[in-house]
């Protein structure tokens, strides 16, 4: 978690970094998303295929001692102006300090959780304190886009990529091939997706709002299709539900992420450290999502017992969802009706 945060922290900035032009940016954040969700095909094989094995991580180790060495190799030709900046001994001290976090974490999981969760609202409220102190709309737009996408689509990946595989593996229908094969639709729906919006936007003006409102759309229509299944499933749900419901949510997931991350550099590039505040509170969503997803999973598993396969598919949890994403969706609708109406 530490690694992945601060991999998805700084590559942000690293990719906005290489383009200057707004439209160059959004397709440049494309690209990488296409090329992230290679590897994603790669991952989801190899969690399917170590499914039933003792060491599940053997793979996951050689491919991170691959992808280390790689990175040592192309280190010097990465241009940073701040790379002589850095601090050997300040960097030790910060992975020092982050190890004692993380074991914090692990010990008191329950007060994690309300931290994790105050400070998001600290920080959020500190945020809109600044937009209002200093003018500044463009800060109260990006919070606004914080709250109308990124949580509602981070609230839906913890229950996904959490809940979804015990779902697949205890609820769906039996198939000619294994159900857990559907979390590889994902990232392969995600690369045919990119490159169709890469082909079909590639004459034209990228419009950022038509691309969030469009995937604020389609996860309101995956959740539909799911509810949908659990609500006429007597027993197990039909494997075609959430093969759709996952191929949508990752046509919504290419165009949410790439569309918010090339969008923080326009909002906030007039503010000292912005892009860095924007990334930060980006993450610090995401963290505060996932403590809502482990509440709303924990409060849809079957009761009872204290075994992961109690955690079952529940018609509540995913119509709970719909409900985040259609309010995401309607309230965004009134505010670009009412409040974003000359902005491109």
């Amino acid at each position: 978690m530490v690694g992945g945060g601060l991999y998805f922290f700084n590559i942000i900035m690293f990719i906005n970094k290489q383009f200057i032009k707004n439209q160059e940016r959004i397709r440049g954040n494309y690209i990488y998303q296409i090329f992230v969700n290679l590897g994603g095909i790669i991952g989801a094989l190899l969690v399917v295929s170590n499914m039933d094995k003792v060491n599940e991580f053997k793979s996951c180790f050689t491919v991170g001692v691959i992808s280390l060495l790689v990175a040592l190799f192309l280190y010097p030709f990465m241009h940073d102006d701040d790379i002589s900046k850095i601090k050997i001994v300040k960097f030790y001290f910060y992975l020092i300090l982050l190890f004692f976090i993380v074991l914090f974490a692990m010990h008191y999981q329950e007060l994690t959780r309300i931290i994790v969760l105050s400070s998001f609202l600290v920080a959020s409220v500190y945020v809109i304190f600044l937009s209002f102190a200093k003018k500044n709309n463009n800060l109260l737009m990006f919070v606004g886009l914080v709250f109308a996408f990124n949580i509602p689509y981070w609230l839906a990946n913890t229950i996904i990529f959490n809940q979804f595989f015990y779902f697949l593996k205890n609820d769906v229908s039996a198939t000619v091939f294994n159900p857990l094969l559907i979390v590889i639709i994902d990232p392969l729906v995600n690369i045919l997706f990119g490159i169709g919006m890469l082909g079909a936007q590639r004459k034209s003006i990228v419009n950022h709002y038509r691309n969030l409102t469009l995937s604020s759309l389609l996860l309101v229509c995956a959740f539909v299709i799911l509810t949908i299944g659990l609500f006429f499933s007597k027993s197990r749900i039909n494997f075609v539900y959430p093969m759709l419901m996952i191929g949508i949510f990752a046509c919504a997931e290419f165009l949410l992420q790439t569309t918010l991350n090339s969008k923080i550099k326009d909002l906030l590039a007039h503010y000292k450290r912005g892009e860095f505040l924007a990334t930060g509170i980006m993450r610090s969503s995401r963290s505060f999502a996932t403590v809502l997803g482990y509440f709303l999973i924990s409060f849809s598993a079957k009761h009872g017992g204290s075994t992961v396969s109690e955690v079952s598919a529940d018609f509540k949890l995913y119509c709970i969802l719909l409900l985040v994403c259609l309010a995401s969706f309607s309230s965004f609708r009134l505010a670009r009706r009412f409040y974003m109406q000359v902005t491109p």
